[in-house]
């Protein structure tokens, strides 16, 4: 789920829009979990890049925690990689480094750290290499783009970071995939 869709910085009703969502996504895996019991897949809450780099992050979601119930292993948190790091490995600024922090003091407390809009470049890898990261979803263009590459050049390059991201121990997500073709490409390249 997105955690909220806004631009800008966390303030007022942005910011009460983005811990409703959050809570509302916690009550209901918190909910699940005791219906079903375990074996139930953490919930995913997608960050945007100002939620990622926002300073009250942690203790909003610790809040949420507490008030759910949820354990916070049964919560995924994914950045965008380029709110993180920029192209050659150096962080975006300050709002950058908080994001980072933000991710380390999350997997710290137990909560699983993800990636989207995962390209594979230096930035991105670094953030693979730097963080406890369990998981990274392919960008849109890139999972578009596989299955339409006659020549194979990116099947085998997309192939290639697969190969490289999950030898890190970091499970790979392809997405979209959004017809037969791609279903049937991403499995041959190694991504979910």
């Amino acid at each position: 789920t997105d955690f909220m869709h806004s631009a800008g910085p966390l303030c007022g009703s942005h910011a009460l829009v983005g811990q409703w969502l959050l809570r509302t996504a916690a009550e209901q895996a918190s909910a699940w979990r005791k219906r079903v019991g375990e074996g139930v897949p953490p919930v995913v809450v997608n960050l945007m890049p100002a939620q990622a780099t926002d300073p009250e992050l942690v203790a909003t979601i610790k809040t949420v925690l507490a008030e759910t119930g949820l354990p916070s292993s049964e919560l995924e948190i994914r950045a965008p990689a380029g709110a993180i790091r920029t192209v050659a490995g150096e962080l975006v600024d300050a709002a950058g480094a908080q994001a980072e922090d933000n991710m380390r003091v999350l997997t710290e407390l137990g909560v699983r750290a993800g990636l989207y809009d995962f390209g594979g470049g230096m930035g991105e890898l670094r953030c693979v290499a730097d963080l406890a990261i369990c998981t990274v979803r392919i960008a849109k263009p890139i999972s578009q783009q596989v299955a339409d590459d006659p020549s194979r050049i990116l099947s085998q390059a997309a192939q290639a970071l697969v190969h490289i991201v999950r030898g890190a121990g970091v499970d790979v997500i392809a997405y979209p995939v959004d017809n037969a073709e791609q279903a049937a490409c991403w499995p041959w390249i190694g991504a979910n």
